[in-house]
């Protein structure tokens, strides 16, 4: 079972070419053996307030509910990265370092994952940039100041920021596509693509789950 908002989960850049004015954001959150991902898009030179965009939509996938990882997991995980590598512009996520090591150890085949092993090498050398090189990396646990290596503790130390999808416990399919789609937004912010005086996560998932991903979205 996998949950999306996503009318075609396997094409989700389907018709979308990248724009350098107009960045994508994309977000990794591998926790307690489910693997979930989020993809925003944003303009570079008009940051947008994300308070005032009640209609603001980012797409989402769910791609394991076991709680186990499996060769099957992370070769769909393989294959969406396929995918977003020609898109994206940041690639995120909140101390992914550790569970790339984790996803890639999960694999039969490791060696044959390569934007998944691409990822794991670039990851600890992504302070080396190389000027027009995407996606760029960013973690969100360690790159960005006041941040910690728990996400909860990331954004209940910002007040302007609220989830309790986010609290830990329970089996609520939106807990983990609610920690890719903070990871998201909160590397946009950083980049300088949006900002928001109040932000309820929570209520941007649930709408975000109404609607298909662009839609309403600029």
């Amino acid at each position: 079972m996998r949950t999306t908002n996503l009318t075609d989960p396997s094409a989700p850049f389907h018709g979308v070419r990248w724009d350098p004015d107009q960045p994508i954001v994309v977000s990794i959150a591998s926790t307690g053996g489910v693997v979930s991902l989020a993809f925003a898009r944003f303009q570079r030179h008009q940051p947008r307030d994300l308070e005032g965009l009640p209609r603001y939509t980012i797409g989402y996938e769910r791609i394991s509910n076991t709680g186990k990882l499996d060769t099957d997991t992370v070769g769909l995980l393989e294959a969406r990265l396929a995918q977003w590598e020609p898109h994206a512009d940041v690639i995120t996520g909140h101390g992914l370092e550790a569970q790339l090591k984790v996803l890639r150890a999960a694999a039969a085949a490791p060696d044959r994952l390569p934007s998944l092993s691409g990822l794991a090498q670039r990851w600890p050398l992504r302070f080396l940039r190389v000027a027009g090189l995407r996606p760029q990396l960013l973690d969100t646990a360690a790159d960005i100041d006041g941040a910690h290596e728990d996400l909860v503790r990331t954004c209940a130390a910002d007040p302007r920021l609220h989830s309790l999808y986010l609290t830990p416990g329970g089996d609520d399919p939106r807990v983990p596509i609610t920690a890719a789609v903070a990871s998201v937004l909160l590397a946009a912010r950083h980049m300088g693509w949006c900002s928001w005086q109040l932000l309820d996560l929570d209520a941007v998932i649930t709408a975000s789950s109404d609607r298909l991903w662009w839609a309403g979205s600029w």
